[in-house]
C-alpha cells in the first residue's frame, strides 16, 4: 500500500512526512469527545490529541485535511471545525 510506503520511508528519514494530507472519515462524524480516533479511508487512524470535545450535526464521510503545524497536525474536517491530532498508524 502507498501509504504504508511513504510509513517506511518517513521512519528510514529518507522522506519527511506530508506536510497536507487530504482523505475523508469513514463512516457518519457527530463530533468529538476527546480521546476521538479518526479513522480515514487511506487506512490512516489519527488520535485527536488535544482534550476538546465538540458535536455537530451527523455528517457522512466528511472530507478532511490534515496540516503539518509545528510539531504536529492539525485535521480540519468539512463541517466540523479543526482540532489537533497525531499519527497512530
Amino acid at each position: 500500500m502507498a501509504t504504508e510506503a511513504v510509513d517506511v520511508a518517513v521512519k528510514e528519514n529518507k522522506v519527511s512526512a506530508p506536510e497536507v494530507i487530504q482523505s475523508r472519515i469513514v463512516g457518519p462524524f457527530t463530533g468529538y469527545t476527546g480521546r476521538t480516533i479518526f479513522t480515514l479511508e487511506n487506512g490512516q487512524r489519527w488520535a485527536q490529541s488535544q482534550r476538546d470535545s465538540a458535536y455537530f450535526p451527523k455528517i457522512d464521510s466528511p472530507p478532511v485535511v490534515i496540516v503539518k503545524a509545528g510539531f504536529g497536525y492539525r485535521m480540519h474536517i468539512a463541517g466540523g471545525g479543526a482540532i489537533r491530532v497525531s499519527l497512530i498508524r
